[in-house]
């Protein structure tokens, strides 16, 4: 499902060529890029819980967008999404990037107008039979961070047995696969600081990952000095 959202950009121009996980889109104008990382299990993902990052640099709009798959059967019956230990750590790293990009300063300047200037976003993806859907993204709930952590809110231990299920019947309010996605394209969403918004996540990645390096070393150099006494 990811992999088919990296690759799929209705109505623009497939990239030409393909530099590691990053795919660069064009518009049929040719006066606007995409420029779409595929970070699921690289160390982009591990520095901040996304699966896909779009970039357009023309406007320094940046979006993040982490992906579940509503694989669980969901109380009254249809498709949800129970979360689990591993998104907790992946929103973790989420609400770090948003914060880090809320302390900068916004640019002012028309370009920098956002509908929602928020980084982050959790795409609930229905389950498919086949991913034979031309260039159009994989169908879903896309919910900014702050929306789903307020429906995770309203929701936690909800259901019959005390569990937190999402699915379609109680996520009242979310925006669709194609809709975010055509509001990405132009610019609606995402970063609007005055700095370069993809050098700012890289180096909030590079702090992070050498933060828990430093921690890895600390923990061994412990246990060796345990060992020793």
């Amino acid at each position: 499902m990811i992999r088919h959202d990296w690759i799929n950009l209705t109505g623009w121009n497939p990239p030409v060529e393909t530099d590691f996980d990053a795919l660069t889109f064009t518009n049929p104008d040719g006066d606007g890029e995409l420029t779409v990382i595929y970070a699921n299990k690289e160390r982009l993902e591990h520095g901040t819980g996304a699966d896909l990052i779009y970039i357009d640099e023309i406007r320094n709009a940046l979006v993040l967008i982490q992906y579940k798959r509503m694989k669980d059967k969901a109380p009254g019956g249809g498709p949800g999404y129970r979360p689990d230990k591993q998104l907790e750590k992946e929103l973790v790293r989420l609400r770090a990037v948003r914060d880090h990009f809320d302390e900068r300063p916004p640019a002012a300047n028309s370009w920098s107008f956002r509908l929602l200037p928020e980084p982050c976003y959790v795409k609930l993806c229905d389950p498919v039979d086949s991913l034979d859907l031309g260039t159009k993204p994989v169908p879903g709930m896309m919910l900014p961070l702050s929306l789903f952590e307020q429906v995770h809110s309203e929701i936690e231990g909800t259901g019959p047995k005390g569990g937190t299920c999402f699915s379609r019947k109680n996520v009242s309010r979310h925006l669709s696969s194609t809709f975010t996605i055509d509001l990405i394209k132009e610019g609606w969403l995402g970063t609007r600081t005055s700095q370069d918004a993809f050098h700012i996540l890289k180096d909030f990645c590079d702090s992070e990952l050498e933060a828990r390096r430093s921690l890895t070393l600390a923990k061994k150099s412990g246990k060796r000095h345990k060992k020793r006494k």
